[in-house]
């Protein structure tokens, strides 16, 4: 199927953006990166007010240090007008953004305030998630704290261990025990003496 030939001059004097962003994906396995990389492309494909126009792919790599892997992408597009050429920066978050055309931008008093309030709620909306997560996070952690300590309790309830030996029973690594056995003993749920921990009430 031949490629729609578009008159990137009329479509900018128009109102139109052209613009190459480049996309960076982060992840494992390998195969998981490429396939994201894949559908953002084919997300941008079904937008009606964005056209593609040239689409750059290249070789992933390993992140150093880590297991990570890094892809991008590479997109040059042509976007109707700056209104979406803004929600599709703040929706997508390109890691690079370059404007080929226009070279300036002339815009109404209104047309600005439409923007920035497109952009307030747009960050309103970000921020309303951020603390959602943060909170739900905040939530788990907790969870998770007594789901410990009470494994940690369960440990000693046949008598006193050392910190390897509650390793063992509960399948916590040692170095992670540290800091619930500390609070534990400060809480006066446990007693401890020359390396063995028992249950204050046991």
């Amino acid at each position: 199927m031949a490629k729609e030939k578009i008159n990137i001059k009329d479509k900018v004097a128009e109102g139109g953006i052209f613009a190459t962003l480049i996309y960076e994906m982060l992840g494992k396995p390998k195969e998981n990166v490429d396939t994201a990389i894949k559908l953002l492309v084919e997300k941008f494909k079904k937008m009606d007010k964005v056209k593609i126009v040239e689409e750059k792919y290249f070789e992933p790599k390993t992140v150093e240090d880590s297991d990570l892997w890094s892809n991008f992408v590479e997109l040059t597009v042509l976007v109707k007008d700056i209104n979406t050429f803004l929600s599709l920066c703040l929706d997508y978050l390109p890691s690079s953004i370059e404007i080929r055309d226009p070279e300036t931008l002339n815009m109404r008093g209104s047309e600005l305030a439409g923007i920035l309030n497109d952009l307030s709620v747009k960050l309103i909306n970000m921020n309303v998630e951020y603390q959602k997560k943060t909170i739900e996070n905040t939530l788990l952690k907790k969870k998770l704290n007594t789901l410990i300590s009470v494994n940690i309790i369960n440990a000693l309830k046949d008598g006193e261990k050392d910190i390897k030996e509650i390793s063992d029973v509960t399948r916590i690594r040692e170095e992670d025990l540290s800091t619930f056995l500390s609070d534990l003993v400060k809480s006066g749920k446990l007693s401890e003496e020359e390396g063995k921990y028992t249950l204050k009430n046991g």
